[in-house]
Protein backbone atom coordinates (compact mmCIF):
# COMPACT_ATOMS: atom_id res chain seq x y z
CA UNK A 1 0.00 0.00 0.00
CA UNK A 2 1.14 3.52 -0.86
CA UNK A 3 -0.49 6.37 1.06
CA UNK A 4 -1.07 9.86 -0.38
CA UNK A 5 -2.83 13.01 0.82
CA UNK A 6 -3.89 15.96 -1.35
CA UNK A 7 -4.48 19.46 0.04
CA UNK A 8 -6.26 21.52 -2.61
CA UNK A 9 -9.18 23.90 -2.07
CA UNK A 10 -10.16 23.60 -5.75
CA UNK A 11 -12.39 20.52 -5.88
CA UNK A 12 -12.08 20.11 -9.64
CA UNK A 13 -8.29 20.11 -9.47
CA UNK A 14 -8.24 17.80 -6.44
CA UNK A 15 -10.44 15.32 -8.32
CA UNK A 16 -8.17 15.63 -11.36
CA UNK A 17 -5.12 14.89 -9.22
CA UNK A 18 -6.80 11.90 -7.62
CA UNK A 19 -7.82 10.40 -10.97
CA UNK A 20 -4.37 11.08 -12.41
CA UNK A 21 -2.46 9.45 -9.54
CA UNK A 22 -4.81 6.47 -9.36
CA UNK A 23 -4.26 5.84 -13.06
CA UNK A 24 -0.49 6.28 -12.72
CA UNK A 25 -0.41 3.96 -9.73
CA UNK A 26 -2.34 1.29 -11.62
CA UNK A 27 0.20 1.42 -14.46
CA UNK A 28 3.42 1.86 -12.47
CA UNK A 29 2.90 -0.20 -9.34
CA UNK A 30 1.27 -3.33 -8.00
CA UNK A 31 0.60 -1.56 -4.71
CA UNK A 32 -2.81 -0.27 -3.67
CA UNK A 33 -3.01 3.54 -3.49
CA UNK A 34 -4.72 4.87 -0.37
CA UNK A 35 -5.61 8.51 -1.09
CA UNK A 36 -7.21 11.24 1.03
CA UNK A 37 -8.26 14.74 -0.11
CA UNK A 38 -8.41 17.79 2.16
CA UNK A 39 -9.67 21.30 1.37
CA UNK A 40 -8.03 23.38 4.13
CA UNK A 41 -4.85 23.49 6.19
CA UNK A 42 -6.40 22.66 9.60
CA UNK A 43 -8.24 19.64 8.18
CA UNK A 44 -5.02 18.49 6.51
CA UNK A 45 -2.92 18.84 9.68
CA UNK A 46 -5.53 17.01 11.74
CA UNK A 47 -5.45 14.12 9.28
CA UNK A 48 -1.63 14.09 9.29
CA UNK A 49 -1.56 14.05 13.10
CA UNK A 50 -3.97 11.12 13.24
CA UNK A 51 -2.38 9.06 10.45
CA UNK A 52 0.91 7.24 10.92
CA UNK A 53 1.55 6.17 7.36
CA UNK A 54 1.77 8.87 4.66
CA UNK A 55 4.25 8.42 1.83
CA UNK A 56 3.32 11.38 -0.43
CA UNK A 57 1.57 14.73 -0.20
CA UNK A 58 0.43 17.21 -2.86
CA UNK A 59 -0.24 20.76 -1.63
CA UNK A 60 -1.74 23.79 -3.39
CA UNK A 61 0.31 26.76 -2.14
CA UNK A 62 -2.08 29.39 -3.50
CA UNK A 63 -4.17 29.09 -0.31
CA UNK A 64 -2.88 31.26 2.56
CA UNK A 65 -2.89 28.53 5.20
CA UNK A 66 -1.00 25.97 3.09
CA UNK A 67 2.65 27.09 3.67
CA UNK A 68 2.17 26.65 7.41
CA UNK A 69 0.46 23.30 6.81
CA UNK A 70 3.41 22.25 4.63
CA UNK A 71 5.90 23.06 7.38
CA UNK A 72 3.80 21.15 9.90
CA UNK A 73 3.66 18.19 7.54
CA UNK A 74 7.43 18.20 7.03
CA UNK A 75 8.02 18.19 10.79
CA UNK A 76 5.53 15.36 11.33
CA UNK A 77 6.55 13.26 8.30
CA UNK A 78 10.22 13.90 7.49
CA UNK A 79 10.48 10.78 5.29
CA UNK A 80 7.47 11.62 3.10
CA UNK A 81 7.78 13.25 -0.32
CA UNK A 82 5.95 16.47 -1.22
CA UNK A 83 4.72 17.98 -4.47
CA UNK A 84 3.88 21.70 -4.56
CA UNK A 85 1.31 23.34 -6.84
CA UNK A 86 1.70 27.12 -7.23
CA UNK A 87 1.39 30.02 -9.67
CA UNK A 88 3.26 33.27 -10.26
CA UNK A 89 1.39 34.96 -7.40
CA UNK A 90 3.12 32.70 -4.86
CA UNK A 91 6.49 33.79 -3.48
CA UNK A 92 8.92 30.94 -4.35
CA UNK A 93 10.57 31.37 -0.95
CA UNK A 94 7.43 29.88 0.60
CA UNK A 95 8.14 26.46 -0.91
CA UNK A 96 11.85 26.61 -1.80
CA UNK A 97 13.15 26.37 1.74
CA UNK A 98 14.41 23.65 4.13
CA UNK A 99 11.19 23.71 6.13
CA UNK A 100 9.26 22.33 3.14
CA UNK A 101 11.76 20.29 1.07
CA UNK A 102 9.46 19.74 -1.89
CA UNK A 103 10.51 17.07 -4.37
CA UNK A 104 8.41 18.39 -7.27
CA UNK A 105 6.66 21.57 -8.47
CA UNK A 106 3.77 22.23 -10.83
CA UNK A 107 3.38 25.88 -11.88
CA UNK A 108 -0.01 27.00 -13.15
CA UNK A 109 -1.00 27.41 -15.89
CA UNK A 110 0.22 23.95 -16.86
CA UNK A 111 -0.45 22.22 -20.16
CA UNK A 112 -2.25 18.88 -19.74
CA UNK A 113 0.58 16.69 -21.03
CA UNK A 114 3.16 18.41 -18.79
CA UNK A 115 0.80 18.10 -15.80
CA UNK A 116 0.59 14.34 -16.35
CA UNK A 117 4.35 14.07 -16.88
CA UNK A 118 5.13 15.89 -13.63
CA UNK A 119 2.75 13.63 -11.71
CA UNK A 120 4.33 10.53 -13.26
CA UNK A 121 7.84 11.75 -12.38
CA UNK A 122 6.80 12.49 -8.79
CA UNK A 123 5.10 9.14 -8.30
CA UNK A 124 7.98 7.30 -9.98
CA UNK A 125 10.50 9.06 -7.75
CA UNK A 126 8.56 8.05 -4.63
CA UNK A 127 8.04 4.46 -5.76
CA UNK A 128 11.71 4.22 -6.70
CA UNK A 129 12.68 5.49 -3.26
CA UNK A 130 10.77 2.65 -1.62
CA UNK A 131 12.47 0.09 -3.86
CA UNK A 132 16.03 1.48 -3.69
CA UNK A 133 18.59 0.08 -1.29
CA UNK A 134 18.82 3.31 0.71
CA UNK A 135 15.04 3.63 0.80
CA UNK A 136 14.59 0.04 1.89
CA UNK A 137 17.06 0.65 4.73
CA UNK A 138 14.67 3.29 6.12
CA UNK A 139 11.54 1.19 5.70
CA UNK A 140 10.08 -1.98 7.13
CA UNK A 141 8.23 -4.10 4.58
CA UNK A 142 4.94 -5.72 5.59
CA UNK A 143 3.38 -8.22 3.23
CA UNK A 144 -0.12 -9.57 3.85
CA UNK A 145 -3.45 -10.09 2.05
CA UNK A 146 -3.65 -6.32 1.33
CA UNK A 147 -0.33 -6.42 -0.52
CA UNK A 148 3.01 -4.89 0.45
CA UNK A 149 3.16 -1.88 2.77
CA UNK A 150 6.35 0.08 3.34
CA UNK A 151 6.47 1.55 6.87
CA UNK A 152 9.16 4.06 7.90
CA UNK A 153 11.09 2.73 10.89
CA UNK A 154 10.65 6.15 12.51
CA UNK A 155 6.88 5.52 12.68
CA UNK A 156 7.04 2.09 14.34
CA UNK A 157 6.49 2.20 18.11
CA UNK A 158 7.05 -1.45 18.90
CA UNK A 159 6.86 -5.06 17.75
CA UNK A 160 4.75 -7.49 19.78
CA UNK A 161 4.70 -11.29 19.55
CA UNK A 162 1.31 -12.86 20.18
CA UNK A 163 -1.07 -15.38 18.62
CA UNK A 164 1.84 -17.08 16.79
CA UNK A 165 2.55 -13.86 14.85
CA UNK A 166 4.40 -10.60 15.31
CA UNK A 167 2.42 -7.36 15.24
CA UNK A 168 3.98 -4.12 14.00
CA UNK A 169 2.49 -1.19 15.91
CA UNK A 170 2.27 2.27 14.38
CA UNK A 171 0.27 5.13 15.84
CA UNK A 172 -3.22 4.33 14.55
CA UNK A 173 -3.10 0.64 13.67
CA UNK A 174 -1.09 -2.58 13.69
CA UNK A 175 0.02 -5.04 11.02
CA UNK A 176 0.39 -8.77 11.62
CA UNK A 177 3.31 -10.62 10.04
CA UNK A 178 4.68 -14.15 10.19
CA UNK A 179 8.06 -13.76 11.84
CA UNK A 180 9.67 -14.15 15.25
CA UNK A 181 10.83 -11.60 17.79
CA UNK A 182 14.20 -13.38 18.00
CA UNK A 183 14.77 -12.96 14.28
CA UNK A 184 13.64 -9.33 14.22
CA UNK A 185 15.89 -8.45 17.16
CA UNK A 186 18.88 -9.39 14.97
CA UNK A 187 17.69 -7.62 11.84
CA UNK A 188 16.21 -4.31 13.03
CA UNK A 189 18.15 -1.00 13.26
CA UNK A 190 19.96 -0.20 16.50
CA UNK A 191 17.18 2.07 17.81
CA UNK A 192 14.98 -1.03 18.28
CA UNK A 193 15.71 -2.73 21.59
CA UNK A 194 14.35 -5.87 23.22
CA UNK A 195 12.59 -5.07 26.50
CA UNK A 196 10.64 -8.29 27.00
CA UNK A 197 10.53 -11.74 25.48
CA UNK A 198 7.46 -10.60 23.50
CA UNK A 199 8.35 -6.96 22.78
CA UNK A 200 10.88 -4.83 20.88
CA UNK A 201 10.53 -1.07 21.36
CA UNK A 202 11.73 1.89 19.32
CA UNK A 203 13.88 3.94 21.74
CA UNK A 204 13.30 7.07 19.66
CA UNK A 205 9.57 6.88 20.44
CA UNK A 206 9.86 6.14 24.15
CA UNK A 207 8.45 8.90 26.34
CA UNK A 208 9.77 7.49 29.62
CA UNK A 209 10.67 4.19 31.28
CA UNK A 210 9.54 3.49 34.84
CA UNK A 211 11.68 0.61 36.05
CA UNK A 212 9.80 0.55 39.36
CA UNK A 213 6.64 -0.26 37.39
CA UNK A 214 8.37 -2.47 34.80
CA UNK A 215 6.83 -0.37 32.03
CA UNK A 216 8.02 1.65 29.04
CA UNK A 217 5.62 4.45 28.14
CA UNK A 218 5.61 5.22 24.43
CA UNK A 219 4.79 8.55 22.77
CA UNK A 220 1.46 7.12 21.56
CA UNK A 221 0.52 6.58 25.24
CA UNK A 222 0.93 2.82 25.02
CA UNK A 223 2.55 1.08 28.00
CA UNK A 224 4.89 -1.77 27.06
CA UNK A 225 6.09 -4.29 29.68
CA UNK A 226 9.76 -4.40 30.64
CA UNK A 227 10.94 -7.73 32.00
CA UNK A 228 13.61 -8.19 34.66
CA UNK A 229 16.06 -9.89 32.31
CA UNK A 230 16.22 -6.82 30.01
CA UNK A 231 16.32 -4.09 32.68
CA UNK A 232 20.11 -3.82 32.93
CA UNK A 233 20.59 -3.40 29.19
CA UNK A 234 17.84 -0.78 29.02
CA UNK A 235 19.31 1.17 31.94
CA UNK A 236 22.68 1.31 30.19
CA UNK A 237 21.08 2.63 27.02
Amino acid sequence: MISMVILDRKKEEADKLENCFRDISAHMSDERLALRKCEAGPEFLKYVAQTSLIHMAVLDFTAKDVPEAARGFRQAKPEAEMMVIADMSVDPMLYMNPGVLAASLILRPCEERLFRKKCEEFYGHCAGKFESKSGMEQMFSVENSDGKTMIPYSGIYYFEAREKKVFVRIRDREYGIYDTIDHLAKELPDCFVRCHRSYIINLKLVQRIKFSENLAYMKNDAAVPVSRSYKSALKEL
